[in-house]
């Protein structure tokens, strides 16, 4: 459903007398894996740090992390964007640990969700003390 909605966003935003956008195109990001401490104290922060592939060469770039907040989990989706360069540097882009800072609200369990493009989800946890 997000995939037909980017594509008629996309279509909707070109013209035919101003050419194709320049914008850049946004896409869901493959998380390998995520790190954190095991537990932490109320009122603390966890950082939530993330790791995986953005893309295949330099135009590739992490964009933002999509976040929905309850009070015993969060979901995570994190997005990247690709310019559209007509050269771009021959490197491999990667999350590298980008980091979330979250802030829990309640003592317990903390279930974090990851969504992966395939539709999979990528599941972990953290004690709120």
């Amino acid at each position: 459903m997000l995939n037909v909605l980017l594509i008629s966003a996309s279509l909707g935003s070109c013209s035919p007398t101003e050419g194709p956008s320049t914008d850049p195109v946004m896409f869901q990001v493959k998380v390998d894996s995520i790190a954190h401490v095991p537990s932490i104290v109320l009122g603390d922060t966890a950082d939530i740090r993330f790791f995986g592939t953005v893309g295949t060469d330099g135009c590739h770039s992490f964009s933002h992390f999509l976040v929905i907040r309850q009070p015993a989990s969060v979901d995570f989706a994190v997005w990247g964007k690709r310019s559209l360069a007509s050269a771009c540097p021959a490197v491999m882009v990667y999350l590298n640990g980008n980091t979330y800072r979250y802030i829990p609200s309640q003592r317990g369990m903390l279930q974090i969700s990851i969504h992966q493009p395939d539709g999979s989800t990528l599941k972990d946890s953290l004690v709120v003390e």
